[in-house]
């Protein structure tokens, strides 16, 4: 036998291990939309984000997210974002972000396919009971967050001029996190 490349099942295992020991996140809750003008109403629908802190120490988040909110302007949205954060840490209870976003949205009204983008702003509160500093830097870390966030949106499509958007969401967010990269 000879050595060859390695198999995409261990190349998959070993990306799926940094991701999760350099700093990941899941988070899932509701989202609230309003888009402008006097015909559109306020929509409520569920949101998934997933995000990714590489390397930990850096002050940088990207991430990716899907959220479904039924209004005139757009059914789904799935989209990408890019910004800075605070980092958390042991013995702090609140977390900032602040990102901007991307992506692609499906309008309800003409099944067509568009486009938003746009800036957000998040606050991240830690819950359960915070640890001693020196119980930080262990192997594997969770932390879990309620997450309160609030953005200026532009939805584009459809043949459509461009329309802006308020929104907001709040989630449920389990962060993991690893002292084993830097």
């Amino acid at each position: 036998m000879g050595v060859g490349v390695a198999s995409p099942g261990w190349c998959g295992l070993a990306l799926g291990l940094s991701l999760v020991f350099s700093g990941c996140s899941l988070s899932a809750g509701a989202a609230l939309t309003r888009p402008s003008g006097r015909d559109h109403s306020l929509a409520i629908g569920p949101s998934v984000e997933a995000s990714l802190q590489l390397p930990r120490t850096y002050q940088t988040v990207a991430g990716i997210e899907w959220t479904q909110s039924r209004t005139a302007s757009d059914a789904w949205r799935l989209g990408m974002s890019y910004g800075l954060t605070t980092l958390p840490t042991a013995a702090g209870r609140v977390v900032w972000e602040a990102t901007a976003r991307g992506g692609l949205l499906g309008a309800a009204r003409d099944a067509g396919v568009g486009g938003f983008g746009g800036l957000r702003l998040a606050m991240l509160l830690r819950l359960g009971r915070l640890r001693d500093p020196w119980q930080s830097d262990g192997i594997a870390d969770t932390a879990w967050f309620l997450v309160a966030d609030a953005g200026v949106n532009g939805l584009a499509g459809g043949g459509r001029s461009l329309e802006s958007e308020i929104s907001t969401r709040l989630l449920l967010r389990m962060n993991l996190g690893s002292a084993l990269l830097p």
